[in-house]
């Protein structure tokens, strides 16, 4: 289990309340995206993710919502109060009171953790991290339970932009992110937020399954 963050990055909006994020990912290029997601805001620090950090809220991107991870979660909101956003692929056997514990505020499916969703969901778990549990484990459940509608959705059938195609195309020749990059004419770590999105949004867990679900799609 990868347990990275982005490198602290200063604080260029003194005067506004701006809220400290760390970023756990279960895959260096699923961290990667995460982080690139959140760095377009200007309400954000982010920084190392740290048992012993100064952490406000963290952002966990992970298949499900237990194991590691889980517990990993659970000693820094001891430890520090914070609050999780966690993006999951399915409910699986998820420990609503586990999660509770673990200060998990807010779950999406990774169809739903576009940049702005994202941001409006850490600005939430932000805000309700100090509820009450009861109130936390209704709203916990009923999150969880919206991640197989949203996985439902997914399975209806792929949508993807020309520049999605064209990156899976080249993905599929062998090309990396770098080389992908400039033959579109892209910085490498926008083709490798393009590539995130695509995984983000159809539960994919690396470059490989990207490539094969294009295929079996009959998109490449």
């Amino acid at each position: 289990m990868r347990t990275t963050g982005a490198a602290p990055a200063e604080n260029h909006v003194h005067g506004l309340d701006v809220i400290r994020v760390a970023v756990i990912a279960s895959e260096p290029l699923r961290e990667a995206g995460v982080v690139s997601s959140l760095r377009a805001s200007h309400e954000l620090i982010l920084q190392p993710f740290s048992p012993d950090g100064d952490i406000e809220v963290i952002v966990a991107e992970s298949p499900r919502l237990a194991g590691g991870m889980l517990r990993q979660l659970q000693r820094v909101h001891r430890s520090q109060g914070s609050a999780t956003v966690a993006i999951v692929q399915s409910r699986g056997d998820a420990d609503i009171q586990g999660s509770v514990n673990a200060g998990v505020a807010e779950v999406l499916h990774p169809s739903e953790a576009s940049p702005e969703r994202l941001l409006a969901a850490v600005r939430r778990a932000r805000r309700t991290a100090a509820r009450p549990a009861p109130a936390s484990v209704a709203a916990l459940t009923e999150q969880l339970g919206r991640l197989d509608d949203a996985a439902h959705a997914d399975s209806a059938g792929p949508e993807l932009s020309e520049r999605e195609l064209i990156l899976l195309r080249h993905l599929a020749e062998g090309l990396g992110t770098r080389q992908i990059g400039a033959v579109m004419n892209i910085s490498e770590r926008t083709a490798k937020y393009i590539l995130w999105c695509v995984m983000q949004r159809f539960s994919l867990h690396n470059r490989v399954q990207a490539v094969a679900f294009a295929i079996r799609a009959g998109l490449i």
